[in-house]
């Protein structure tokens, strides 16, 4: 179904009978930070000398960033219609039928390794079932960009036991910094690797963009909430403290991260403080060009999350090349131990007001020591995900194999 172009370093290996590895990659979205992040993964894996094949499936509506490593196999992620009815109803299909055509196509494929760069977790009790009948012909593997994942689905009970179900079929599991300790993490199970979030490319602005975004921002200091917007970032906490903090401007940018979320509630509390004039609204997905222009006119990017949230954050590789200043609430996550490692900014009780406040003035008003960020920057690269992600697939592959 898939060709593959193979150098003639990798043909000598196969002709020496040295391990090879032929890798799927599965990831459903065709936007947002998981779409971006496996590309910018993937040009590293490929160059890998141990990876022989490796493929990446998209959904139809997908862009082809890497033509030769990538097939648009998956349904689009996308509906053209604003019923919100008929997109939940969308999404549930896709969460069921993706997955099927994932499991004919490995029952069709000669062993390989799959990585799920993200999941169809509402659907897992019943295809879980499914993928481990191919156990004995395939090694599978995620990245699990969000570990906990007991708030996923409207009931927490549902949600664990879908990802238990998940869970039971994977062989390595690669998490950002910090795994929770939840029930369906089972070390004696499962082979846990931890992997660092490489860091996005900066690119030139947009500058027409850029200046519109400058004259709309005036003279104000600049704090910037990015990525997918999704209720855990905290947003109401923020435009809450607008009214205690001068000469300050608010973006919010990011597309919708699903269906059910609304920003309605966020407009109205910021009516009712009078700071709706101090917050600038870019509801949608932006490409690179807008990303560059929108971190130029930032000052702090703040990363307050609630505790349900962590993650690492690929957000925070999207601040990385402009060594922005970052505020993070003081929770259990990846992306706090990352920021505290590395002194990329302040880490703020998650209910102390007068400490955000203080920690925004202190940034505006202090010149920021990028030192840090050099620092993070070293550890940080694709190429040493790629690396850790390759070596350990090899390293399970043997075993399976010497089991087979």
């Amino acid at each position: 179904m898939f060709q593959f172009q193979r150098s003639k370093e990798k043909s000598t290996r196969i002709e020496q009978n040295a391990e090879i590895l032929k890798i799927i990659i599965y990831n459903p979205n065709s936007f947002g930070g998981n779409f971006n992040y496996i590309h910018e993964l993937l040009l590293e894996i490929v160059n890998q000398k141990i990876v022989e094949e490796v493929i990446l499936l998209l959904p139809k509506n997908s862009k082809l960033l890497l033509p030769l490593n990538s097939s648009k196999y998956l349904l689009a992620d996308k509906v053209n219609t604003n019923n919100l009815i008929i997109r939940k109803l969308y999404f549930l299909l896709r969460s069921f039928v993706n997955p099927l055509k994932l499991f004919w196509l490995l029952i069709k494929t000669e062993s390989s390794y799959l990585l799920w760069n993200d999941f169809d977790q509402m659907s897992a009790p019943l295809t879980s079932w499914l993928f481990k009948f191919l156990k004995k012909k395939h090694v599978f593997s995620v990245i699990l960009h969000d570990p906990d994942r007991d708030s996923y689905l409207s009931s927490k009970f549902f949600s664990i036991y879908t990802m238990v179900k998940f869970m039971s079929i994977i062989d390595i599991a690669f998490y950002h910094e910090v795994l929770p300790q939840k029930i369906y993490y089972n070390r004696n199970i499962v082979e846990f690797v931890g992997i660092p979030h490489g860091i996005y490319p900066a690119c030139k602005s947009n500058l027409y963009f850029k200046n519109s975004l400058k004259n709309e921002l005036g003279n104000f200091n600049v704090l910037t909430i990015f990525g997918n917007i999704r209720h855990e970032k905290n947003y109401d906490q923020i435009i809450k403290i607008l009214p205690h903090i001068l000469n300050i401007k608010l973006i919010i940018a990011g597309a919708l991260a699903n269906s059910s979320i609304e920003t309605g509630e966020y407009k109205k509390l910021a009516i009712s403080l009078g700071v709706q004039d101090r917050i600038i609204w870019l509801e949608k997905y932006h490409e690179p060009e807008e990303v560059a222009s929108i971190m130029e006119c930032t000052d702090i990017g703040i990363m307050f999350y609630k505790e349900t949230f962590k993650s690492q954050s690929g957000v925070l590789n999207v601040y990385a090349p402009y060594k922005k200043p970052i505020i993070v609430s003081n929770i259990e996550s990846g992306l706090t131990e990352v920021v505290k490692k590395y002194n990329l900014g302040k880490i703020v009780d998650l209910h102390d007001e007068k400490m955000l406040i203080s920690s925004i003035y202190e940034l505006i008003h202090n010149s920021f020591d990028e030192t840090g960020w050099w620092q993070y920057y070293e550890y940080a690269s694709w190429k040493s995900s790629a690396k850790i992600i390759c070596n350990s697939i090899d390293s399970k592959s043997k075993k399976f194999n010497e089991i087979i």
